[in-house]
This record gives C-alpha cells, structure tokens and sequence, in this order.
C-alpha cells in the first residue's frame, strides 16, 4: 500500500487490515474524489448481517497547522489578493483575475482551516443479508481476489480509489487512479457501497 494511502488512513484512525485476521470479514473502500475531501467506507460483517460506516472528515486529513505556521502560509496569499482585487478595481485583465482570485481565495481558507482541529464522522448504516450477498457477489463476479492491486493508468481526472478485504483465510488490495466504469469491474463494487451510503450524493455531485 502507497504511503500517501496508509497516512489517509491513520489520520482516518483506521485500523490496519492487511497485518492480520480481526475476527470478522472487514471490506474497506476509501475514496479520495478529484474535488472534494476523502470519504472511508466500511463494510463489518457479523453471523447474521453486517454494518456499513461512513467516515467524513472536515477538512483533508493531515497534520493540524501551528498558529505560526497558518499566519505565515496565509501571507502571501492575502498579499496576492489584495493584488487581484486593485487590479481588478483598475480594470486589469478582468476576466483572468477574477478567477485567480477565486483560486487565492481557496487556498486562504484551505490553509486557514489546516490550522483547525480534525473532526471524523461516523454514520452506520446496517445492511440486510441480501444486500451482504449482493455485494459479495459483485467481488467474485469481477474476480477482485486475481485483480493486480495496482497498475498504470492513463486517466487524469484526480481521483483514487482504494478496496481492500480480509476474510478469514485472505487480504487482498486493489488501488486504481481514477474512478472509471471500465477498471476491471471494480468500480460497480466500490458504487455499490456508494449507492448504500450517506456519501452516495456527494459521489453523484
């Protein structure tokens, strides 16, 4: 597993599946959307059905910036607004600036609220043994188990998805770059736990 999943998943507070068996079937999807924060799916199963998580975060998941490390981060951008604006004021390439100024605005609050504590939300979703079934399905039918758990990828649209599973006597891993209909079949399993989740309108955004 890269290091950039494996440090979404600590500041996530995300157990380590691939170390050994938990004592129940633990399937895991996390999913970093090209435009929006990382949301961590997981699905535990028990005798009789099984429970769906759904991990928001407020903000990316990384370290909390120091009060001195925001003031300075902060500066250039509020420099760099400021700018924008006279030369918009004074009628300066319109258009382009407005939109330069829109991204500076951004990064301002993106690093101002890096300064803020991370907050996790969880929301459970109990699942029926048909929808169990259902999915479990969709794993053997796209023969996840053989997938490569990683490989090249000419899609550039941002996105990462990332499913993992470890049953009883198996752990399996599989990262692709991008969240297409067309990679090997493992989209419609990572949809479906979308489709059951709190993060399903987020996902048809």
């Amino acid at each position: 597993m890269s290091g950039l999943i494996s440090k979404e998943l600590f500041w996530f507070k995300a157990p380590v599946l691939s170390n050994y068996y938990l004592g129940r079937p633990i399937y895991r999807f996390l999913w970093a959307p090209p435009f929006g924060l990382p949301v961590l799916l997981t699905v535990e199963l028990n005798e009789t059905d099984g429970v769906l998580n759904t991990r928001f975060v407020n903000r990316y998941p990384q370290a909390m910036l120091s009060s001195a490390q925001v003031v300075a981060w902060s500066k250039p951008e509020i420099e760099r607004i400021n700018e924008l604006k006279r030369m918009i004021q004074a009628g300066q390439e319109v258009a382009d600036n407005t939109e330069r100024l829109t991204s500076a605005v951004q990064r301002l609050d993106y690093i101002k609220l890096s300064g803020t504590p991370l907050i996790i939300t969880d929301k459970a979703t109990v699942l029926s043994p048909r929808q169990i079934q259902q999915f479990i399905g969709l794993l053997n039918q796209v023969k996840f188990w053989q997938s490569a758990s990683c490989q090249p990828s000419d899609c550039f649209d941002g996105a990462n998805y990332t499913l993992e599973a470890h049953e009883a006597n198996r752990y399996h891993m599989v990262n692709r770059g991008c969240f297409m209909e067309n990679s090997e079949g493992i989209y419609n399993c990572c949809k479906f736990l979308l489709d059951l989740s709190p993060a399903k309108s987020e996902a048809n955004n």
